[in-house]
């Protein structure tokens, strides 16, 4: 198996008699076979240690159960503590138990195969049945929580269990030799990458889409699988004879696995893995022939029917759902704290309305972070946006971009459950972000509203507080002209001009979040002063900025970009404009240790 991040995900192996219940609360006797099916619960007593309590709250796995010689597993579908349980179940609020599982159907296993499960202690010996379970079974310990042997193909395919998400998607590890791999050029905020997908991922991605994803599995969850060159120009991928958006037959290799194999069509880079957390590791990537068109085709045209039924037209619904999310109708006179943490060329902004001290809510606009520097530059930055990320009340996505959306990859599948405000997905997009959208949209636990392209270039809806847009989606080239004011070509794609803009307001003071939106994309209400923006696109190349002329610095502009390799961002002509013609003042997200709060 090699070196992992099991213990992050943990199995329960618990010995002797515990209570099992049906989904009434009533007792089943294990031991009548046909009642198996009937158990939905397990009550335990047992004191876990605070740590184990809770990862399987937040990540549950799968419960093996060891009495009288026969071993029971079942898929975790719930961890509950007593007191959460009783409150379900109040009969129960007497019987001697510590926490209950929620589990799926038991299902009975031979005593041999604990000989494939392994404490965390000895996870350097997984497949080696010495230091199994198996030999430990009569010790005097009440639980484990245990590592189980994928190794051994008939076990995965017999009880489909394994330790995390990863394995589920990926051919073992991630240097897949003699599997097919496929890769697609594409660029984002000025970085070429190439995303990646393969035949398995195509199947899960699919089945879950379609509600047929397999239950014996570890709980879905959204993933990226991305490749970062070192160094991919344009002027490479045309010598290499390569196009962009389109999928080709790739190869993963360490530089010790293929000794001699490289060719002129070897890109040197970082491979990008997360269903959490982010694994990085240096990889070459090998571009083989031109892949079948219809590798992604299939999905693109599910998720486009599908999303049919995701996407909301109505400003007021999507007004009513924000509002309810936020409980704004509770609150007047509130203080807005609008929070820019420091996270390299991402955009991770928190924004709380606070009543005399007290937080009445909390949203992200966007939750991303470099995707080129090293995350380990913005550690503590990240980790706290992550912290607050998961207490808040609602997330809204400017766009569908890596660097707007990366910072899931600190979620666990309970942290996700809140409303969502996204704009409609297109085709165009990453497969890692439409995965992340297939899977808001689908859990039923989360509130997901997708704003409609009708909504292109238009006000979605004014309040108290906000003001939400979104931009007119135009491709990059474009020549736009707004009445007798500006007039000039659009610089960005499509994606980041199809995007969701906010402004947030009070007391006087207003602040604009454009996410990676072109001035000249804006919805006209937007065209105005701000005593504070948000720089869109990082600061990347513009041709002009739909602001209103001051001649003095009256306001602030800040760029988010990375510390080190910054590729010259934020560009000097859009610093020029801003500082020379519409009066802001410009600096970077860079000179914060981790965030920087604006109060008004």
């Amino acid at each position: 198996m090699g070196k992992g991040r099991w213990w992050k995900m943990e199995h329960l192996f618990i010995k002797n008699y515990h209570s099992f219940l049906d989904d009434r609360g009533g007792i089943v006797k294990l031991s009548e076979n046909q009642l198996k099916q009937t158990v939905q619960y397990v009550l335990v007593n047992l004191l876990l240690s605070e740590k184990t309590t809770q990862t399987c709250k937040e990540e549950p796995r799968y419960v093996f159960l060891y009495y009288n010689k026969t071993l029971h597993y079942g898929k975790i579908l719930k961890f509950y503590p007593k007191n959460e349980f009783t409150e379900h179940f109040p009969d129960l609020i007497d019987k001697m138990f510590t926490f209950a599982i929620k589990i799926s159907n038991l299902t009975e296993m031979p005593e041999e195969h604990l000989k494939y499960l392994f404490a965390k202690s000895k996870r350097k010996y997984v497949g080696d049945v010495k230091y199994s379970l198996f030999q430990t079974k009569d010790d005097n310990y009440p639980y484990a929580t245990p590592i189980v042997d994928n190794t051994k193909d008939f076990f995965l395919e017999t009880y489909r269990i394994v330790n995390d998400f990863k394995e589920v998607v990926l051919y073992g590890n991630d240097t897949i030799q003699n599997q097919k791999t496929y890769g697609k050029i594409v660029e984002e905020d000025g970085e070429i990458f190439v995303t990646l997908t393969n035949e398995k991922m195509l199947q899960v991605d699919i089945g879950y889409l379609l509600g047929e994803y397999d239950a014996r599995l570890p709980n879905y969850r959204p993933y990226f699988y991305e490749f970062i060159p070192l160094h991919l120009t344009d002027k490479k991928i045309e010598q290499l004879g390569l196009e962009r958006n389109k999928w080709y037959n790739v190869s993963l290799y360490t530089d010790a696995s293929v000794q001699g194999e490289f060719n002129e069509k070897t890109i040197k880079g970082t491979l990008l893995f997360s269903a959490s957390p982010i694994i990085r590791k240096g990889r070459r990537l090998i571009f083989g022939e031109k892949a079948s068109t219809d590798i992604e085709q299939h999905f693109n045209q599910l998720l486009s029917q599908e999303q049919e039924n995701w996407i909301v037209n109505n400003g007021d619904e999507v007004k009513e759902q924000f509002e309810q999310a936020l409980n704004l109708s509770q609150y007047n006179d509130l203080e807005i704290n609008v929070i820019i943490y420091s996270v390299g060329q991402g955009n991770w902004i928190q924004v709380e309305g606070m009543d005399k001290g007290n937080e009445i809510f909390s949203l992200c606009f966007d939750i991303g972070f470099t995707i080129t520097e090293t995350s380990t530059l913005y550690e503590d930055a990240i980790k706290q946006a992550a912290l607050e990320a998961k207490k808040s009340n609602l997330i809204m996505l400017s766009h569908w971009d890596l660097d707007h959306i990366l910072g899931v990859s600190k979620f666990s599948n309970i942290d996700y459950e809140k409303t969502w405000i996204v704009p409609q997905i297109i085709d165009t997009a990453s497969e890692s972000s439409k995965r992340l959208a297939v899977y808001i949209a689908k859990e039923s636990n989360i509130n997901a509203v997708f704003a409609a392209d009708t909504f292109n270039g238009t006000v979605i809806f004014k309040s108290d507080y906000f003001v939400l847009g979104k931009g007119q989606g135009n491709q990059s080239g474009k020549k736009m002209t707004i009445g007798n004011t500006y007039s000039w070509k659009t610089k960005y794609n499509n994606l980041n001009n199809l995007g969701l803009i906010l402004e947030v307001k009070n007391n006087g003071h207003s602040m604009l979040l454009p996410g990676d939106c072109e001035y000249i994309e804006f919805p006209q209400l937007f065209m105005k002063l701000y005593n504070t923006i948000v720089v869109p696109h990082h600061g990347a190349a513009v041709e002009g900025v739909a602001l209103p002329d001051r001649s003095v610095h009256c306001s602030e502009a800040i760029a988010c970009v990375n510390r080190k390799k910054s590729r010259g961002y934020p560009k000097k002509k859009h610093v020029d404009i801003l500082e020379n013609h519409k009066g802001y003042k410009v600096h970077s997200n860079t000179c914060y240790k981790i965030s920087k709060t604006f109060k008004f």
